[in-house]
């Protein structure tokens, strides 16, 4: 399927959820198997780019599990048309979703649903020709994983801003060199605002995060300093305790 689809084209994907729910209905729509989101996003290929993987129908899951433990074995079950008055009840409920799934990402549910698009992900062969730049200190190799591994999880970072505090520590530089990379090639739009003791320093130690245009630096201590103005989808507290001795120890 994703061969069919264009550059910059959309793959929209509804499969049954869950392997236990597996039941006779399954075998009268002629469904292969049921997934897990892990599993449906292991299958999509490396130029699609995930835009959002949800479970749905997750209203009506109770019913799924009871349907399963109880009617499952009665293939008379899944022959009869239901009450109208039900069915209409049943159609609300399961419509209710739409507003949802429209805004966040729903737990649990008797099917998924998957949007990719293509054309955003940069492709592994490109991957693997980056260039490391010189005073970076994540391996490409370890970035490309990160980003293969974990890419529809980004989304919930598209368009939004974060306040990171220690991001110029030995975790920070970690987070902040897998932010920028994959806010490059996925097209977050993201920013982060990241409180530093020493910019200036910092802007000597990783010029290429100081001087990314996603990344904001502000001079201050997390003890007193004064919060930002605007308004942050995500805050990550990364300061620790900090000494001479602990800083040669694991400097960025």
């Amino acid at each position: 399927m994703a061969a069919l689809v264009n550059d910059k084209g959309f793959l929209i994907l509804t499969v049954p959820a869950n392997k236990f729910l597996w039941n006779r209905h399954d075998e009268i729509n002629h469904h292969y198997r049921r997934y897990s989101k892990k599993e449906l996003m292991k299958i999509i290929p490396p130029d699609l780019s995930i835009k959002k993987v949800s479970y749905f129908n997750t209203l009506l899951f109770p019913m799924a599990i009871l349907d399963k433990l109880v009617f499952s074995k009665n293939k008379r079950s899944y022959s009869f048309n239901p009450n109208p008055a039900v069915n209409g009840i049943l159609y609300r409920i399961f419509s209710a979703e739409k507003s949802m799934v429209r805004f966040f990402n729903l737990p649990f549910g008797v099917s998924i649903l998957l949007i990719a698009e293509k054309g955003i992900r940069v492709p592994r062969a490109s991957m693997e020709k980056s260039t490391k730049p010189k005073n970076m200190q994540v391996d490409i190799k370890d970035l490309n994983h990160i980003l293969e591994h974990t890419s529809p999880l980004w989304e919930d970072m598209r368009g939004q801003n974060i306040f990171i505090t220690g991001g110029t520590g030995y975790f920070g530089c970690w987070l902040l060199e897998s932010f920028t990379s994959a806010n490059d090639r996925l097209r977050l739009a993201a920013k982060a605002t990241v409180l530093s003791r020493n910019p200036a320093a910092f802007v000597t130690k990783a010029p290429h995060l100081a001087n990314h245009p996603s990344v904001h630096l502000i001079q201050g201590d997390v003890r007193d300093f004064e919060f930002p103005k605007g308004e942050f989808r995500f805050v990550i507290h990364a300061a620790t305790e900090a000494s001479a001795k602990l800083n040669r120890r694991t400097r960025c």
